[in-house]
């Protein structure tokens, strides 16, 4: 059976996001790009990028284009926080910023997510720092995307 649209459009996040390395011009190097699971496994792998979702919601009013899909997905990034130095270190908002531009530069690269999409467009965006116990200080970048996608009403593997 064919992959309906909404997983072609995750597994392209994903082939976008594993492109952020510092050989293609990036700020950074991801140690990993996964999609959610139930228990977060970093195992080391800094930076550490994880896609989530959808979550969707869908308008049946447009029977032209099929129903239109509205998918949000949550990209995390994670790493370990190293600011101490101030000689060589950039300070927590210049590196957010370097992280926050590099994940939506990835995204855009190919807004149609493939051509299963009309639109990728970054909705919300934030970020935290904290100790770890046994590992020291991490930071955390949120964005959020929403992807707008026209799927056939009666079937999902297909563009509507």
């Amino acid at each position: 059976m064919a992959d309906i649209i909404q997983k072609k459009i995750t597994d392209n996040i994903v082939a976008a996001l594993q492109n952020i390395t510092t050989g293609n011009g990036y700020t950074f190097t991801a140690g990993a790009v996964e999609q959610e699971r139930s228990v977060l496994i970093v195992n080391g792998r800094f930076p550490f990028v994880e896609v989530a979702g959808p979550i969707g919601s869908v308008d049946t009013g447009n029977q032209t284009q099929g129903d239109q899909h509205m998918l949000e997905y949550t990209i995390t990034y994670l790493d370990k926080l190293n600011d101490t130095d101030v000689d060589n270190d950039d300070p927590l908002p210049e590196q957010v910023a370097n992280v926050y531009g590099d994940i939506h530069k990835a995204m855009m690269v190919d807004h149609t997510r493939g051509g299963n999409a009309v639109m990728t467009r970054l909705v919300d965006y934030s970020y935290t720092n904290y100790t770890v116990e046994d590992s020291g200080e991490h930071f955390e970048v949120y964005m959020v995307f929403e992807i707008q996608s026209f799927i056939d009403s009666f079937d999902m593997t297909q563009i509507g």
